[in-house]
């Protein structure tokens, strides 16, 4: 399970990193590029040295991709999702997380993103990703009790509110 920066950063500003450990913690990962962008915004949200801080504890160091082909790979799917050559660090984080996640056997592979590019990109490629955003994680931690109601809408809502780019749906399918 993999974790991309957009929802890192979504769950941090609202203080809500706590629902990713409890859901994930111990499985969940990042990738070196996903690391690289929390840095590069801690200037303009200094509550992303949360996430940071993480590196130490359930997060876990990031993953770095050095097989052979994994940087050929990464450029593909980093141009699939609408990088060009002029920005090479667009949608590096998104395509590092699914060249990983792609080639790992595993059988209930997660990607947890916000980019819904990044998420539409992943179910049209077919490949068996489980594909999760910020409401779908705050669902299932308040299907699985890790989460109340109306916390987890209301935690939902605070992103939306901050403004983060989150999918708000209907309460119901949330709690």
């Amino acid at each position: 399970m993999l974790i991309d920066a957009c929802t890192l950063v979504n769950f941090a500003v609202v203080d809500a990193l706590w629902i990713l450990e409890r859901r994930y913690g111990g499985q969940a990962r990042w990738t070196e590029s996903v690391r690289h962008e929390i840095r590069r915004g801690r200037r303009a949200e200094p509550t992303l040295q949360r996430v940071l801080d993480l590196e130490n504890s359930w997060l876990g160091g990031p993953i770095r991709l050095d097989q052979s082909g994994d940087e050929v790979a990464v450029d593909l799917i980093r141009r699939g999702l609408g990088g060009t050559s002029a920005e090479p660090m667009s949608h590096l984080g998104e395509a590092e997380s699914i060249r990983f996640l792609e080639r790992v056997d595993a059988r209930d592979r997660i990607f947890v993103t916000d980019d819904r590019p990044a998420a539409d990109f992943l179910r049209h490629r077919r490949s068996g990703l489980r594909v999760l955003d910020a409401a779908g994680v705050l669902a299932e931690a308040y299907a699985f009790g890790e989460a109340g109601c109306p916390q987890a809408y209301d935690l939902l809502k605070a992103m939306w509110e901050y403004p983060r780019g989150v999918r708000v749906p209907p309460h119901r399918e949330v709690c």
